[in-house]
């Protein structure tokens, strides 16, 4: 049930990135506010998670994730109203906000079974598979019956996931403790979580920036660019499996190794035109992608407990929203003095330096959620 509802949060967002530029150039947008339509998704995006914690201790997690659902599906048939750009920009905001506060929940729900490693390796796979099929199914849909049958697929599958909601347990007993967005962002305990977040989603934002221009210039057809997306995504789910497990042992391993393979494959990338070779860049970096993903997720779970976890993930998810947007401004404006895929792996290297800081080799998660007894499903 959880990982069919994780599907529709996520198969949102990635089913529109093929189809929203496209949308506001039909509007007769400038080049800056297509820009803008696309990014302002993700900063409000952030005001979504950042408000999820009091609205999941008020309503509780089903609740404020049924409620979103709803709120979404509404929104996503207003899109096929807009006449222009602004409106569009409107409509893209609200939209950020409103899908915003249920990714917290979701996660925060899902810690709570007894195999988290289990749990958090098929919620990575189940994203990987959306990012797989939600931008050929909108490229498909899109230009075949125009860009509204996007949006009311979308909002008739937000639909089913809210319907879907009344089958998760209630969890409003559970969240009585005071929300603390200001503790849970400087616990030190989850420095390496919220950067592997940053770090993670910047290196994929640059990814989907670049990587389609790099191909291009290089004289490869659109169609390329999907099959090495593809690619990626492959890989990433054939790890999540082992890393999701062995991840709950010690986290922190498997994102040292993961940001490795990634930092490896986005090299390879940016150094070759040769597809056999950018092929295997990119089977690298879905490796490494595949080792993280899992591993940050139960870094928060580690870390927390039921009452303060829904803050700790409503910060993190903000870190991937953040990420996803400042990517392509800082790739756009310095891609002439150093290519954006090795400055990526700068970033990763910078960001490192909280992973030895906060004892890499030394890390221990302490008390388990088992000791604590706090699986509840």
């Amino acid at each position: 049930m959880e990982k069919l509802i994780v599907f529709i949060a996520f198969f949102d967002n990635l089913s529109q990135q093929p189809i929203i530029s496209p949308l506001a150039a039909t509007l007769d947008a400038s080049p800056t506010l297509v820009g803008l339509i696309v990014g302002i998704y993700s900063i409000f995006n952030v005001i979504g998670n950042m408000s999820s914690p009091l609205l999941s201790r008020k309503y509780g997690l089903t609740i404020t994730i049924r409620a979103s659902f709803i709120g979404v599906s509404l929104i996503l048939l207003s899109y096929t109203l807009v006449q222009t750009p602004e409106h569009l920009l409107f409509v893209r905001a609200l939209h950020g906000i409103t899908a915003g506060f249920a990714v917290p929940c979701i996660f925060s729900l899902i810690s709570l079974h007894k195999h988290q490693g289990h749990k958090m390796s098929q919620v990575g796979r189940t994203i990987g598979l959306a990012a797989i099929l939600g931008p050929p199914m909108a490229g498909l849909l899109g230009s075949r019956w125009g860009f509204s049958s996007v949006f009311y697929l979308l909002s008739a599958l937000f639909i089913i996931g809210a319907l879907l909601t009344k089958k998760l347990p209630p969890t409003k007993p559970m969240l009585r403790a005071r929300v603390d967005l200001r503790n849970a962002l400087t616990h030190k305990g989850l420095s390496i979580a919220y950067a592997s977040a940053f770090s993670l989603m910047f290196a994929t934002g640059m990814l989907g920036f670049w990587f389609p221009l790099q191909l291009l210039q290089a004289g490869y057809p659109l169609s390329y660019i999907g099959i090495f997306f593809g690619l990626f995504g492959l890989a990433a789910i054939a790890i999540m499996p082992v890393s999701g497990v062995q991840g709950v042992k010690n986290p922190v391993s498997f994102i040292a190794i993961g940001f490795s393979l990634l930092s490896l494959g986005l090299l390879i990338v940016s150094l070759s035109h040769q597809l056999l070779i950018i092929g295997f860049g990119m089977f690298c970096y879905g490796l490494g992608f595949g080792c993280v993903f899992p591993a940050m997720n139960l870094l928060v779970v580690a870390k927390t407990n039921i009452n303060n976890r829904t803050s700790a993930f409503a910060i993190f998810h903000s870190f991937f929203s953040l990420a996803v947007f400042i990517a392509p401004l800082i790739g756009g404006a310095t891609y002439r003095i150093l290519h954006p895929l090795q400055l990526v792996v700068l970033v990763i290297a910078v960001f490192s330096l909280i992973f030895f800081k906060s004892g890499l080799y030394q890390f221990k998660t302490g008390t388990t959620n088992q000791e604590r007894g706090e699986h509840l499903f």
